[in-house]
C-alpha cells in the first residue's frame, strides 16, 4: 500500500483533477509533506501532534488529494473547554496551502470546517505562517 506523493517542484500541482479532502494520511507522507512545502513548520508535524496529543490534546490530520499526492494539508488541534460542551480547533502554523491557489485553499478551509463541526468544535481557529501584510489580511477576511 502505497500512500500520497510529493508534487514534484517543476510540476502544476494538478491538472483539473478534483481535490479530495481525506483525514487517513500515512504520518510518514505527511512529514514528507510538510517537509517539502515552502511554508513548512514544525508545528504542523506529526511528532509535534503526538507530542500535543500526550497532553490531552486531540488531533486530526487533514488533507486534499489530487491524483494521489498531498496539494493541501493542515494538523488540528482539538482542546476540550470549560466545562466540557464543546471543543476549540485550533491549527498552528497552518495551513499548508498555496494561498494563490483559490481552489486549493477554499476546498481546504471547507473541509477543515467540517472536520472541525464533526468533534463538536466551538471555533476553529487557524494561525498561518504567513507575513502580516494587508493582502494576507484580505485573504484572509475574504475565507471568514
Amino acid at each position: 500500500m502505497t500512500g500520497p506523493t510529493i508534487p514534484d517542484p517543476q510540476s502544476p500541482i494538478r491538472d483539473s483533477q478534483s481535490l479530495t479532502p481525506t483525514s487517513t494520511i500515512a504520518p510518514s507522507a505527511w512529514d514528507r509533506f510538510v517537509a517539502a512545502h515552502p511554508q513548512a513548520h514544525i508545528l504542523q508535524t506529526s511528532p509535534w501532534g503526538e507530542l500535543k496529543a500526550a497532553f490531552g490534546w486531540g488531533v486530526e490530520r487533514v488533507a486534499l488529494v489530487d491524483g494521489g499526492r498531498i496539494v493541501a494539508s493542515a494538523q488540528i488541534l482539538y482542546r476540550r473547554l470549560p466545562g466540557g460542551v464543546a471543543h476549540l480547533a485550533y491549527v498552528p502554523r497552518g495551513p499548508i496551502v498555496d494561498w494563490e491557489d483559490e481552489e486549493a485553499t477554499v476546498a481546504l478551509m471547507d473541509a477543515l470546517a467540517k472536520a472541525a463541526r464533526g468533534r463538536g468544535a466551538l471555533a476553529l481557529v487557524i494561525e498561518p505562517d504567513l507575513p502580516d501584510g494587508p493582502a494576507h489580511r484580505k485573504r484572509l477576511a475574504a475565507l471568514g
